[in-house]
């Protein structure tokens, strides 16, 4: 992995408060486009994230743990 791409992962799990465990599209619900911009992910990534986790959420896609 390379250490931007590391950066912006470590940055998304301290974000949601998930250091030490694998993000949960719940986790999400109260985080803004800004938010995740603001650790690296472009727009369309930030959009394409909250938009699977609220799909998720809904149970639209299946989520494998």
């Amino acid at each position: 992995m390379a250490l931007a791409t590391a950066r912006v992962a470590l940055g998304f799990c301290v974000l949601l408060g998930a250091e030490d465990k694998k993000p949960q599209p719940a986790q999400l619900s109260g985080v803004t486009e800004q938010q995740l911009r603001s650790v690296g992910l472009s727009r369309a990534k930030s959009l394409a994230v909250l938009d699977l986790a609220d799909k998720i959420e809904q149970g639209t896609v299946l989520s494998v743990h």
